[in-house]
């Protein structure tokens, strides 16, 4: 033995072991919660399972198969990218989705509604692509799988500023993702895409209709404490899927998918002709994972969604809102209330209604407006 290692068994000998406080956590969270993936199942079986273990929604028979697929859509080889907007109250399930999504995509990124369009669409260039230089566009950088999260949006998000409008409209189409500025030198420009897959979490419904178009918007319900006993809660815990993605999207599978989408039978889509393409990967998928009568799941699916903004008139509006339980179902807030008013209003959906005419209203649907001990009002039943 060389004096070198001598030294170095002296070393060991004499110090305490390094502890790797990642592994003991690790070890105890998987006796404790074993990965619920099962590695015989397909992706798409194993995502229908996980949504039905963790989430309960009006119509899971329609909004799983699309939630499950809409996971699935391999972001490089897209050309549209619809924006999935996950509707509800707090404690409805949108972070359950918003967790299955993150264990299983390469590469996602979460931030938080309040961050500015431009910090999301900086975020964007450093994520989706390896190496991409926004001083160097016509460099062609290589693409991630990639997924950007926006976790509760709050009311009037879609029209927040023209930046965050563009950025979900541009961004929904590869051919128009590339926003162009200035750069440091005089001529010199900079250009930033903000194409991507954009999972979106917020208790209001979305608020511009050029967004909407592009948008697939799934309602979560509120769950009573007797329902969710069952349910595994992801927000708790941590896994990872991504392998089994990747090995799904090989390069058969991937041609498969391009193939099967110029197949897209758009002549038997009942809902907006405006948002029918933005369906046909989704649709893509459902048929390479088996699902069967898959075109009569997204006409259920778009049916939903058409049925949710045909709340153009005041007592359309605070019928959805009192449906949706934005807040609670036996007491909402005054403050909110009006707030959602405020937005509709300044959306133009209904010319700004007087407190009588809201009173009436919030009166047929079972609500009174009753003063608070803190000097605010709620509307109880």
């Amino acid at each position: 033995m060389t004096q070198k290692d001598k030294q170095s068994n002296s070393s060991k000998k004499g110090e305490p072991k390094e502890i790797d406080f990642a592994a003991i956590r690790k070890n105890a969270r998987d006796k404790e919660n074993p990965d619920p993936w099962l590695p015989d199942l397909g992706v798409f079986d194993n995502l229908t399972n996980l949504l039905l273990s963790s989430t309960i929604l009006p119509d899971e028979e329609i909004q799983i198969p699309i939630i499950a697929a809409y996971l699935m859509l391999p972001h490089p080889v897209l050309e549209l990218a619809p924006i999935l907007w996950v509707l509800g109250s707090s404690g409805s399930g949108k972070s359950q989705i918003l967790c299955i999504a993150k264990f299983l995509n390469e590469h996602n990124v979460t931030v938080f509604a309040n961050s500015s369009a431009v910090g999301i669409r900086n975020t964007i260039n450093d994520n989706r692509f390896i190496n991409y230089d926004p001083r160097d566009p016509e460099k062609e950088p290589k693409e991630r799988h990639f997924l950007m999260v926006i976790d509760n949006a709050p009311a009037g998000y879609a029209r927040r500023d023209e930046n965050t409008q563009l950025m979900l409209i541009q961004g929904s189409t590869r051919g128009t993702d590339e926003t162009r500025i200035s750069g440091e030198k005089t001529g010199s420009v900079m250009v930033f895409r903000t194409f991507s897959r954009k999972l979106i979490s917020s208790v209001a419904p979305v608020n511009d209709k050029e967004v909407f178009r592009r948008t697939l918007l799934v309602e979560c319900k509120k769950t009573n404490s007797s329902e969710v006993t069952d349910l595994i809660n992801f927000t708790t815990l941590e896994y990872n899927w991504t392998k089994y993605f990747l090995s799904h999207w090989n390069y058969d599978n991937l041609v498969r998918f391009k193939e099967l989408q110029l197949e897209y039978p758009k002549h038997e889509f009942t809902g907006d002709k405006n948002r029918i393409l933005y369906y046909r990967g989704v649709w893509a998928i459902l048929v390479m994972s088996g699902v069967e009568n898959p075109m009569e799941i997204v006409n259920a699916f778009e049916g939903r969604d058409i049925m949710r903004i045909q709340d153009t008139t005041l007592e359309q509006a605070l019928s959805a809102y009192v449906r949706e339980s934005l807040n609670s179902p036996l007491a909402i807030s005054n403050s909110s209330l009006m707030s959602f008013i405020n937005v509709r209003v300044r959306d133009e959906d209904f010319d700004r209604p007087s407190m009588t005419e809201i009173e009436t209203v919030m009166g047929d649907l079972g609500y009174k407006k009753k003063l608070q001990p803190n000097g605010g009002f709620k509307w109880e039943q």
